[in-house]
């Protein structure tokens, strides 16, 4: 704006790929995350936010599937998944397992604050996952900054998952979000956003 005097214009990145249509009911009522096993990611802190939801009687697992980047930070969620059942990690899975195993949950969650963009929660999203994101960031805009999708810290969290599993009213509310948002990360999308915005310069 100070340069040019114009304002710029967001055109979102397109998620690549398509993920399998699993149909809610046949779906896992657990969380899943994507992303670098990274300190930044905290994933240790989605692992916090489940146990106290699992302490507040919801029976929930979570997946995180990620890639290596730090085996200090794998190590310690290694001890975390040790004594807890539910937790796994899976490393380094192909495009096609990677959707498919995405597509098998119901809800996702993303934790890093001040996420540039976020293509993995919009990934989570994009395959019906209602996920749940930290309150900064790009993945703020993904989930169209529905409050009851963002999260401050562990017990803020916590109340709003709980609050989603066990009012289906609202989890249905939620699903429909899911389902509008989505399409705002299609290729489709893409291409018709940014053909719009060539057309203004013709």
């Amino acid at each position: 704006r100070q340069v040019h005097n114009v304002d710029s214009v967001i055109l979102y990145p397109p998620v690549p790929g398509v993920f399998p249509n699993v149909p809610w009911e046949q779906r896992v009522p657990g969380f899943v995350a994507v992303g670098r096993i990274h300190r930044c990611k905290r994933w240790d802190m989605a692992v916090a936010i489940l146990d106290e939801v699992r302490r507040r009687g919801c029976d929930v697992s979570l997946t995180l599937i990620g890639h290596l980047d730090e085996a200090q930070i794998l190590s310690q969620l290694e001890a975390l998944q040790a004594t807890r059942p539910w937790f796994r990690i899976l490393n380094d899975l192909s495009r096609q397992e990677l959707a498919a195993e995405v597509a098998r949950h119901r809800y996702g969650i993303h934790t890093m604050q001040d996420e540039h963009f976020g293509m993995a929660p919009a990934e989570i999203q994009r395959a019906g996952c209602i996920v749940f994101v930290h309150n900064s960031g790009g993945p703020v805009e993904i989930v169209g900054g529905d409050e009851r999708l963002l999260f401050n810290g562990v017990d803020d969290a916590a109340d709003k998952i709980v609050r989603v599993l066990r009012d289906p009213q609202v989890e249905a509310d939620l699903r429909r979000h899911v389902a509008a948002q989505r399409e705002r990360f299609t290729a489709q999308a893409f291409c018709e956003s940014l053909r719009e915005i060539v057309e203004r310069f013709e």
